[in-house]
């Protein structure tokens, strides 16, 4: 077996180690069978089943996808389509955004200030603990 020497940038080094590692093999393995499958070489029958589970988890990630969204009632259904006028109605859309961005916004608020309450409810239970320690040493 022969050793070559192969420079790339980091982005590129970083993502084919972080490939190789889901799918359990080093970046040699997979730079190895990219080339044997370039030059017309035999894959082996690891790397094979190697992509076989792979392409197998990715159909199981789309699957779960889909059952999601159909849960959460996102999916297209026959009487969900909209008429063209609906499709192109643009300032509906604007509006529909804006609402949306209203929306997410207001939740973040709340949770901000739910993180308000309860550091206020916090240094308040500090204080009375403290109030009540030096009343008791007087």
């Amino acid at each position: 077996m022969r050793n070559i020497t192969v420079s790339v940038d980091d982005a590129t080094y970083r993502r084919a180690r972080i490939r190789a590692a889901e799918l359990d093999t080093s970046v040699s393995a997979l730079v190895r069978e990219y080339l044997s499958g370039r030059t017309g070489g035999l894959f082996t029958e690891q790397a094979a089943v190697r992509r076989q589970e792979s392409h197998e988890a990715y159909l199981k990630r789309l699957d779960d996808f889909f059952a999601d969204w159909d849960a959460r009632g996102v999916g297209l259904r026959g009487y969900d389509r909209m008429t063209r006028e609906e499709v192109h109605d643009r300032q509906r859309a604007r509006l529909e955004a804006r609402l949306h961005v209203a929306e997410r916004e207001r939740e973040m608020l709340a949770m901000e200030l739910s993180g308000l309450d309860a550091r206020a409810a916090e240094s308040s239970a500090s204080y009375q603990v403290g109030t009540t320690d030096e009343e008791t040493e007087s």
